[in-house]
């Protein structure tokens, strides 16, 4: 089984399992402040399919459209889930066409991988970054 973590946009994200090309459970979510909410979100989606993460072969990560921030956390999620399992993780970012068309060769990928990689961020568009305003006085002593 091949577990793919979806993320729409800034708010919502989805898992999906995959078998012999095929998915067979998806689940649906809304991505809360602070991206812990994908780990509870994972757990949910597999205890109420009865998958242990144990089962997992291989982890892909797509990434539609998101913020710098979200983007460093699941890669941090990521990358973790895929070191502890030793098991192969890919990623494919700010694509435009539909998901399904991309899943074969990200599926590939990752059968011809056994074990482990780190994915690297590639967050190519501009980060919006914006500096306070506020002046403050420092009083040095």
């Amino acid at each position: 089984m091949i577990l793919v973590l979806n993320i729409l946009d800034r708010n919502n994200g989805s898992y999906l399992i995959f078998k012999k090309g095929k998915i067979i459970f998806s689940y649906n979510f809304i991505l809360e402040i602070g991206e812990e909410s994908i780990l509870k979100e994972l757990d949910i989606f597999l205890k109420k399919n009865k998958i242990l993460l144990n089962n997992i072969k291989g982890l892909i990560l797509l990434i539609k459209e998101s913020s710098l921030t979200q983007v460093k956390v699941i890669f941090i999620i990521i990358n973790t889930l895929g070191w502890n399992l030793n098991i192969p993780v890919v990623c494919k970012f700010y694509f435009f066409k539909d998901f399904k068309e991309l899943l074969p060769n990200l599926i590939n990928k990752i059968e011809n991988n056994k074990s482990f990689k780190y994915l690297d961020i590639k967050y190519k568009q501009k980060p919006n970054i914006t500096l306070s305003k506020k002046k403050i006085n420092y009083i040095l002593e």
